[in-house]
């Protein structure tokens, strides 16, 4: 134990001697940082370079059987494990500053512990919840790897393994925390965290368990589904409906010039443009009405079945199969009726709209704002 003190005191020696103006902070993380190292524990430290000098700095290596690892970590990097988008979040949380240039220098990196414990405090868990599908939705690139292009069992076993590392990852920051530990812990620690997609832990046993292709492909998909479905509970109840008045104000007024490029796509017989605009009316209001009306935010993750019944009952028009069939006349008809079932609707649900007949009139009303 001393002796890996004496090894850490010689690295903070030599960046105060011959780095201190090019390091900003040199800290240690892990089971060290924590307390809880013992004699086979390997030892983590990072610093953060000011100048290219400090590249120099970076070294690995082992003593006595024990791996050490010295090595550069930016700031523009800590951004990114402070907001989730890398799997380093203890690397932050869990580090102990051991050299910092200035105070400006420490209170920046502190504020980045601040801001992990600030997102995990979300209130209704939105922000981690995103979080959470940005790790999950990579999954599907290793699933379809597993179906297509790789047919041996290895390469089945290591692309089993990052659906498994997305997901552990995924299903700790949908329960709103992170993973203290390292490669080897992050799975079981998962195991105990309070809510956890269905047969979670039978599924990943029998993934590292599989010794054949398609128990292992069948394993990987169920576990999928299940998580996609977890996920999607956890939006249903944080969900929180938003009043048409403010939440729909200026939103049409916004739209009238797709709907306008729309007509043009249809008076020019542009399948191309008419099928993407088509695509967007759908999915864009059918999510804004579904928040309205039932509180859950649905985005690009989820499939359009899954928020479409508030559009098809409010107003009630299907673009699409007029795209598909080339009828651009009906489809200038049915764009038409789109506009003017919004308009309507939003005029029942009482939400204000800034739409003039001329401009004397916009001029006159502009004044009095």
């Amino acid at each position: 134990m001393e002796d890996k003190k004496k090894i850490i005191d010689l690295i903070k020696r030599k960046v105060e001697t011959e780095y201190k103006d090019d390091v900003a902070i040199l800290a240690v993380y892990g089971s060290y940082a924590r307390g809880t190292h013992d004699e086979k524990s390997d030892i983590d430290l990072f610093y953060v370079p000011k100048t290219e000098r400090a590249n120099s700095l970076s070294f690995q290596f082992i003593i006595e059987g024990i791996g050490y690892d010295l090595f550069p970590i930016s700031f523009e990097r800590l951004v990114r494990i402070a907001a989730f988008d890398q799997p380093l979040t203890a690397v932050i949380t869990e580090s102990k500053v051991l050299y910092f240039a200035t105070d400006e220098d420490l209170e920046r990196y502190e504020s980045y512990r601040k801001s992990i414990f600030t997102m995990l405090k979300d209130t209704d868990g939105t922000l981690m919840l995103n979080k959470s599908y940005e790790y999950f939705n990579e999954t599907y690139i290793y699933l379809y790897n597993m179906k297509y292009e790789v047919e041996n069992l290895i390469d089945q076993c290591i692309e089993s393994s990052k659906i498994i590392s997305k997901i552990v990852m995924s299903v700790a920051l949908a329960n709103k925390t992170f993973y203290k530990g390292g490669m080897g812990t992050n799975i079981k620690d998962s195991f105990k965290l309070n809510q956890l997609p269905t047969d979670y832990k039978s599924l990943i046993d029998r993934i590292i368990g599989a010794n054949e292709r398609d128990e292992l492909l069948d394993s990987c998909e169920t576990l999928i589904k299940n998580t996609r479905q977890f996920l999607l509970d956890q939006r249903i109840i944080s969900k929180e409906r938003e009043p048409y008045n403010p939440f729909f104000v200026g939103y049409y007024e916004e739209l009238k010039s797709v709907i306008n490029k729309m007509i043009r796509a249809c008076e020019e017989q542009d399948q191309y443009s008419a099928f993407l605009i088509a695509s967007y009316f759908h999915e864009e209001v059918a999510q804004f009405l579904t928040k309205a009306e039932e509180g859950i935010w649905y985005d690009d993750r989820n499939y359009y079945g899954e928020y479409s019944k508030c559009f098809d009952k409010l107003i009630g028009v299907n673009l699409m199969e007029f795209v598909t069939k080339k009828e651009f006349s009906l489809l200038k008809e049915a764009v038409l009726k789109f506009e003017t079932n919004l308009v309507n609707l939003l005029l029942e649900k009482e939400v204000p709209m800034n739409v003039y007949d001329s401009i004397d009139e916009f001029e006159r009303d502009y004044k009095k704002r």
